[in-house]
Formats: structure tokens, C-alpha cells, sequence
């Protein structure tokens, strides 16, 4: 399972230094496709939580695809 400190913390970093408008991420439910895949979807939701929550913004544009 993906941890705070060592999955989700350098995302943030990259996403808190980069303060992006859109991110894209793969979306392939759990069990569906690789399993790296909904592990970054959950360690990048992790990191947009904390963004959104230190920075105030709520206006970033998540886009999935598969």
C-alpha cells in the first residue's frame, strides 16, 4: 500500500513547487489494469487533498483517462 512519507509527500512537493491548474492521471479501477495505476490514483488524490487543503485552491482540473 502506498504511504504518506515515501508515495505521497514527493507528489505534493511537485504539485505544491509546480501549482498546477490540470493534472491527468490514469484511471483503471482497482484490478482492471496494472496495479501501479490505481496505486497513483490514490497517492495523487492524497497529494491534491493536502494541496487543496494548504493552498486554499479548489479550482484545479483533474482530467482521468484509460
Amino acid at each position: 500500500l502506498p504511504t504518506v512519507e515515501r508515495d505521497v509527500l514527493p507528489v505534493f512537493e511537485t504539485v505544491r513547487k509546480v501549482n498546477p491548474d490540470i493534472i491527468s492521471v490514469a484511471l483503471d479501477p482497482e484490478a482492471s489494469g496494472p496495479d501501479t495505476h490505481y496505486k497513483v490514483l490514490q497517492i495523487v488524490t492524497e497529494a491534491i487533498r493536502m494541496f487543496e487543503k494548504e493552498s486554499g485552491r479548489t479550482d484545479l482540473e483533474i482530467l482521468g483517462y484509460r
